[in-house]
């Protein structure tokens, strides 16, 4: 089983009603004001995000907890 490498902290069912038909959002960037177009996949996600560092154990249990519940 992989591991999920990257997390989405605003849900991608969320952002295809902002999308265009090839599934791409308009985002800018806070601090430097850059604004350019990106997929959906690629939008509002941080690798590890819900990663914990627990020193031993699972590190996605909380990621595969969450994709228990839906």
């Amino acid at each position: 089983m992989t591991t999920p490498r990257k997390h989405h902290y605003l849900p991608q069912f969320y952002l295809r009603r902002f999308a265009n038909p090839s599934e791409q959002v308009f985002q800018t960037e806070k601090e430097s004001g850059q604004s350019y177009t990106c997929s959906i996949r690629d939008a509002a996600a941080i690798r590890d995000f819900h990663r914990l560092d627990l020193g031993s154990g699972d590190p996605s249990q909380l990621e595969r907890g969450l994709a228990a519940q839906a």
